[in-house]
């Protein structure tokens, strides 16, 4: 776990957002006819789901360690 915390899993999520907003933009501005190539749409879907993997991963090592921690407050407070 990183001392960032939630700090790094929030980033990914605004990046994310952040990329699908200015495609979505930059997609109203082109005429119907001019649409991104395949392999740009690859590209940015490869981007998307390695961005959620990050989050995912972040999100169950922080989960990971709250239940240790959880877990070694239960066992301090039944041993004093």
């Amino acid at each position: 776990m990183t001392r960032s915390g939630a700090l790094l899993p929030l980033a990914a999520i605004g990046g994310a957002t952040a990329v699908t907003i200015a495609i979505w933009r930059a997609d109203d501005k082109k005429s119907k006819a001019a649409s991104l190539q395949p392999q740009q749409l690859k590209l940015l879907e490869q981007r998307i789901a390695n961005l959620e993997t990050i989050v995912s991963n972040e999100e169950f090592d922080l989960q990971k360690k709250i239940k240790q921690l959880e877990s070694s407050d239960r066992n301090h407070h039944s041993i004093s």
